[in-house]
């Protein structure tokens, strides 16, 4: 029996499709080449963040400074004329044209030339430093956007509670188990859960802007599609104390102390090693007249005879500057520790607040949120009862989410200080 025409076009149809469905589903869970994830952001930012830049423009007009360290002066073309006037038959009785050149002793150059390839090395360090938070940065918008899509799921979920308490106070007012001044109550739950809507909305919608900002793109730039993180979910991640100090003396702050004492130090060096003498060549072609033509060189080294006006104060002044490196070394490296033990005892604070929620409060305020919206629906439980536990919940999932945002800032600092990817690491699914 023949098959009918439209069924054999079907199963044409079906016979070039089939083979190409793995293909079409591998390239649907594919990201987008617009897609901008976290790591994305990171690489987008390290390129784009102003700040960088600036650091980066700092790095190469201190590298130029090493083109002029070589203490060569422009030479000096002098040309002189005697005995105008003097009765002398040509009209002059000497002409002489000299060419100088004043070098610098090469003991000063030298160690200029040291001190700023240590002051380049410094702000190579700084720009480290500037990296580092840079990405700590991106991360953290990253969290505010995803607490903010959780605080605006929070807040739905509110808005969700408030109807279905408005309709079920207009149920129990319809058949006289509940007041007007309930149904007012209710209606006024309501609009604040609107407003409280439309201000998670506009917190997220700043929090973008602020990410765009880090990124140094402009937000109107359609060229990204934004992919926030799912969700906002806890890592259990322990760190201890020691762990976290063992990384004090590796931060970029005191590297770049250590290259800027080097720095002062050939300071001093180069301040000292004014104290040889320049010197300076002069070439002269002399004319007394006709018959009297001559060639000439001269050679003359400075004498530092002016010592205590000239020379002492520069090397006073660098080894004040030297001591002040010092004191600062000292300063950083004692508000490094600050910061670190600081960045610590928060982690562990806001891990330790995350544990007890999760392990003694967030089911029993869930649970108590549906016993007593089903008690006062059954009439076993009066209005006033039902807000307060709604309150207490809304309250309870809020402070949850806050302190799983804190948690995730407290990690990223702990990233930027320790040099170590804490969260955000799935980065196969991000490129």
């Amino acid at each position: 029996m023949l098959r009918k025409p439209y069924l054999i076009g079907y199963n044409v149809i079906l016979w070039l499709i089939i083979p190409i469905l793995p293909y079409i589903a591998e390239a649907q869970h594919q990201p987008s080449e617009t897609a901008l994830r976290v790591q994305k952001a990171i690489d987008l930012a390290l390129e784009n963040n102003p700040g960088l830049n600036s650091y980066r423009e700092q790095i190469r007009a201190q590298q130029a400074q090493r083109l002029s360290s070589f203490g060569l002066q422009s030479p000096q073309l002098d040309y002189t004329r005697e005995g105008l006037g003097a009765g002398v038959a040509s009209g002059f009785s000497q002409e002489r044209w000299t060419i100088s050149q004043t070098l610098d002793f090469p003991v000063a150059p030298y160690y200029r030339r040291n001190r700023i390839d240590a002051e380049v090395a410094a702000y190579e360090q700084r720009l480290e430093r500037k990296r580092r938070a840079v990405k700590a940065e991106v991360k953290m918008s990253f969290t505010e956007l995803a607490y903010g899509a959780e605080i605006l799921d929070l807040r739905n979920e509110q808005r969700a509670l408030a109807n279905a308490l408005s309709r079920a106070v207009l149920t129990l007012v319809s058949v006289g188990d509940a007041s007007e001044l309930d149904r007012m109550r209710a209606d006024i739950l309501l609009a604040e859960a609107e407003n409280d809507v439309s201000e998670a909305k506009r917190k997220l919608q700043q929090a973008r802007q602020t990410l765009y900002n880090t990124l140094g793109v402009d937000s109107d730039n359609r060229q990204y599609d934004l992919q926030l993180p799912d969700t906002l979910i806890y890592l259990d991640i322990e760190l201890t104390r020691n762990e976290v100090l063992l990384r004090l003396d590796d931060q970029p702050e005191m590297a770049a102390m250590s290259h800027e004492l080097q720095a002062k130090q050939l300071g001093i060096k180069e301040a000292w090693g004014h104290l040889w003498p320049h010197v300076t060549i002069r070439y002269f072609r002399q004319n007394f007249g006709p018959g009297a033509r001559f060639n000439g060189v001269e050679f003359g080294l400075s004498i530092p005879l002016w010592y205590p006006l000239e020379h002492r104060g520069r090397i006073q002044s660098s080894r004040a500057f030297h001591a002040e490196t010092l004191w600062r070394q000292q300063e950083v490296r004692l508000d490094l520790k600050h910061q670190f033990e600081l960045a610590w005892h928060d982690y562990n604070t806001s891990r330790q607040q995350i544990l007890r929620h999760r392990e003694r409060i967030q089911e029993q305020s869930q649970s108590l949120m549906a016993l007593t919206i089903e008690g006062y629906e059954v009439g076993e439980l009066d209005l006033i009862s039902l807000l307060d536990v709604q309150r207490a919940y809304l309250k309870s999932q809020k402070r949850y989410l806050d302190t799983l945002r804190d948690y995730y800032f407290r990690l990223i600092a702990l990233e930027r200080l320790m040099n170590r990817d804490l969260v955000y690491t799935n980065t196969k699914t991000e490129n």
